[in-house]
């Protein structure tokens, strides 16, 4: 699921296996969100609004989630890659120019990260 407000941005969702879930809401401009799930079970939750930030969300294994709030940021990145079973990562980002990463392989890892 997929909701856009404002100019020039893009919500790109790749998902393979199944079933696997997305939500996607945006508003602002020039801001990009990509999401590359495969596997079984995973799902994400992504809201962005500002100007000039990307949110990247890549899962594959099983049974992961992730949620990210970007909130009023320019020029911010968030990345968020995970890898094995019951994963779990929660970012929230309204910081300008801000880069968070999560890399998490394995089974049953829980991030959560505030960047204000």
């Amino acid at each position: 699921v997929a909701g856009q407000t404002g100019t020039e941005n893009s919500i790109a969702i790749t998902q393979s296996g199944g079933p696997n879930w997305s939500t996607a809401n945006q508003s602002g401009m020039d801001n990009a969100i990509t999401v590359t799930q495969s596997g079984d079970n995973n799902g994400s939750n992504i809201t962005q609004s500002g100007k000039n930030s990307s949110v990247d969300v890549i899962q594959t294994g099983y049974r992961s989630g992730s949620t990210v709030n970007q909130y009023q940021t320019d020029g911010s990145m968030v990345l968020v890659k995970q890898s094995g079973g019951y994963n779990n990562s929660l970012v929230n980002q309204s910081y300008n120019n801000a880069l968070t990463v999560v890399e998490q392989s394995g089974n049953s890892n829980w991030s959560n990260v505030n960047q204000h």
